[in-house]
């Protein structure tokens, strides 16, 4: 069993420096450790070249948004399961991988508990719904994805804010594929994101996608019972 581990960053060397020591720091081997940066210039890739001989794919180039990184990332990958830990992302402690790795059974999307650096504590829902959705989202710095169903559906990059939300919906709603939640701490997630600040564009993306994947009438139906409408 091998994780990629896969980090995007684009002008955050602080951050950068910090998910690179709690990748390297893990103390399971069973990964390998990808990094996209988007032609940063404030020193993060002297930061990247300093631990290459740890990395084991690289790259500096201009891209055009979080989600062509992360395509970028995932055509790199060659693990059974990929996790995003972007800059300013680290993991929970050292010991992350080698817990998570029994649970790694061939599920599709196996989520963990989030913590923050503010002290709040997310526990991993027991199941999603498109109700849970609606209100609610799972953290990928806490999700692993079997890696074949991320190159067979990449990030749609036409949404800057909520492809990886429409990834999810997509695949554990409309497809149905497995999912796991296991009671482990993952990940300490960085609240900094694009998505955290800008509340208007995300409501629009994310109702853009509701109409791409689901028909008129079946959203008017379910706007209704969940407005408590007969």
């Amino acid at each position: 069993m091998k994780i990629s581990v896969i980090t995007i960053n684009y002008n955050d060397k602080c951050g950068l420096t910090n998910t690179i020591k709690s990748v390297l720091n893990q103390d399971s081997n069973h990964y390998e450790y990808i990094i996209i940066d988007g032609a940063s210039n404030d020193g993060s890739v002297k930061i990247i070249e300093e631990h290459s001989e740890n990395i084991d794919y690289w790259i500096s180039e201009k891209d055009t948004g979080i989600y062509n990184a992360m395509n970028k990332g995932i055509a790199r990958a060659t693990g059974d399961y990929c996790i995003f830990m972007n800059s300013g992302d680290v993991f929970y402690d050292n010991k992350v991988i080698e817990n998570v790795l029994p649970y790694l059974d061939g599920t599709a999307v196996v989520n963990g508990d989030t913590s923050y650096p503010s002290g709040r504590y997310d526990s991993s829902p027991d199941d999603v719904s498109l109700s849970f959705f609606m209100n609610s989202t799972i953290i990928h710095q806490s999700t692993f994805i079997r890696t074949d169903l991320l190159k067979h559906n990449n990030y749609d990059e036409r949404y800057r804010i909520v492809s990886d939300w429409k990834f999810w919906v997509e695949e554990l709603i409309v497809k149905g594929v497995s999912y796991k939640n296991i009671h482990i701490p993952i990940s300490i997630f960085d609240e900094n994101g694009i998505g955290s600040t800008n509340i208007e564009l995300h409501d629009n993306e994310m109702l853009c996608v509701l109409e791409e994947l689901f028909p008129k009438k079946v959203l008017q139906e379910y706007y209704r019972l969940l407005n408590g409408s007969t």
